[in-house]
């Protein structure tokens, strides 16, 4: 059985529901590789989604992440376990430094 999740939807789905600013899931959801991992397969999706979120922890994060949160954006073998690090690791920490993340 294969499951089709629109993992874009869910990300932003997910910001929205931990109460990031509007400007945070708009730097998001029109970062370009983001925008290209729209109406792609699951698994492209996560490739695309994950370099976003990589390249705004490395460009505007301190230069040490916690190894929990690299490991949360690259360790899950499939699609719902990435998802599930992002909702419960990733995402609340990104929503913790919202500040420094996201200007």
């Amino acid at each position: 059985m294969t499951v089709e999740l629109d993992l874009c939807k869910e990300i932003l789905k997910e910001m929205t529901k931990l109460e990031f600013k509007e400007s945070s899931i708009r730097q998001i959801q029109y970062s370009s590789y983001f925008i290209e991992a729209v109406n792609k397969e699951a698994p492209m999706q996560r490739a695309l989604i994950t370099t976003v979120f990589f390249r705004l922890m490395v460009d505007r994060g301190d230069k040490y992440i916690p190894k929990e949160i690299k490991l949360g954006l690259n360790m899950a073998n499939d699609v719902l376990g990435w998802l599930e690090d992002m909702k419960l690791v990733v995402l609340p920490f990104l929503k913790l430094n919202e500040e420094r993340f996201f200007g």
